[in-house]
């Protein structure tokens, strides 16, 4: 399983499962070479929609603790949290 754009369009993979990993396809990789290295690959697009929504939640989880977030991209976050709260 291959998450990204489809190998004739132009795009990345975002994301590959293990099976596909064995294969030598990995993030960021072109889906057009990631076709080559795994030719049985079952690509899978994207859903940009429902991970900015979890994102979302997330961050309001997180945000309600009293910690400093940076956002840095849909999936990565920036924390700075102080150590009453670890208590």
């Amino acid at each position: 399983m291959i998450v990204g754009s489809p190998p004739n369009q132009r795009g990345v993979v975002c994301a590959a499962s293990y099976e596909a990993r064995r294969f030598g396809v990995r993030s960021a990789l072109p889906s057009s070479t990631a076709a080559r290295l795994c030719p049985k690959g079952i690509f899978v697009r994207p859903r940009m929609d429902a991970y900015r929504e979890e994102s979302h939640q997330i961050m309001e989880i997180i945000a309600s603790t009293g910690a400093i977030v940076e956002q840095m991209s849909v999936d990565e976050r920036w924390l700075k949290l102080n150590a009453g709260l670890l208590c």
